[in-house]
């Protein structure tokens, strides 16, 4: 099984979806970890797909999680 991959540097969490899709986001509040896509999505084959809506949602997921996985519930330390 193919899993997603995520790396963060500063504010910024590129999520790469297992068939290539390269999603940035960036951490708009430390605070309770909301999360943006800071630009277009990188499609794998160039092209956006027609489940793109999607696609993206699920990248969001994939780095939600690990913000909160990497920096925990920061907002119940504040």
């Amino acid at each position: 099984m193919i899993e997603w991959s995520v790396k963060g540097a500063g504010d910024a969490v590129t999520v790469v979806s297992p068939v290539g899709d390269v999603y940035p986001f960036v951490i708009t509040s430390v605070r309770d970890m909301r999360l943006r896509l800071h630009h277009r999505p990188d499609w794998h084959g160039g092209r956006e797909p027609d489940d793109a809506a999607l696609k993206i949602y699920a990248a969001h997921g994939v780095a939600a999680r690990w913000a909160m996985d990497t920096f925990g519930p920061t907002h119940l330390h504040l």
